[in-house]
């Protein structure tokens, strides 16, 4: 019975270090992959930001590579697999719930960066629209920080789906009517 209980603790310890791996493996393909995306990401980020009046102008150099957006999309896979290992979550419904919320907050957080640079941009604009001045602004890459909103955007996620599925969790032990008080 010893042989049994021995296979049955390396097998299991065996299955963790299988999927962390493959969640590994993934990450580093995401990061290869936001590596590729970031000027293309950039750019479109540019063009929702454009505003009459104002000209925005890069540096090459600037948008090359950008880590913080690539380690961000990178970690996303990491991120949900400690949040089901803190929660102890088995079930599939609860995996895409996270992934869902963490890419939302992510999303939220790029979006609330591109509005604020929006509404800042039009207002230069309207300023200089009302004193009959020309505007040119000279903005690099590095003065947007689109890649730190969606880095803070992830982490909000990350930690509302732990509360998430802390939460549902104490709702399923607390289910009938029955407290724990």
């Amino acid at each position: 019975m010893d042989w049994l209980n021995y296979f049955a603790e390396h097998s299991i310890n065996l299955l963790i270090y299988m999927k962390l791996r493959i969640i590994i493996v993934l990450s580093v393909i995401l990061i290869g992959f936001s590596i590729r995306i970031t000027p293309h990401f950039f750019y479109a980020s540019l063009k929702m930001v454009e505003t009459n009046g104002v000209i925005i102008t890069t540096n090459p150099q600037d948008d090359i590579y950008n880590p913080i957006f690539a380690l961000t999309v990178g970690l996303i896979p990491i991120l949900i697999f400690t949040v089901i290992k803190i929660t102890r979550t088995t079930s599939i419904k609860h995996a895409i719930v996270l992934a869902g919320l963490v890419l939302t907050c992510g999303f939220i957080g790029w979006l609330i960066r591109v509005q604020y640079l929006i509404n800042y941009f039009n207002q230069l604009a309207e300023i200089h629209r009302i004193s009959n001045k020309e505007i040119f602004t000279d903005y690099n890459s590095d003065q947007l920080n689109f890649e730190y909103f969606i880095a803070f955007g992830t982490m909000v996620g990350y930690i509302l789906s732990i509360i998430y599925l802390g939460n549902w969790k104490k709702k399923k032990l607390n289910f009938g009517g029955l407290n724990s008080n």
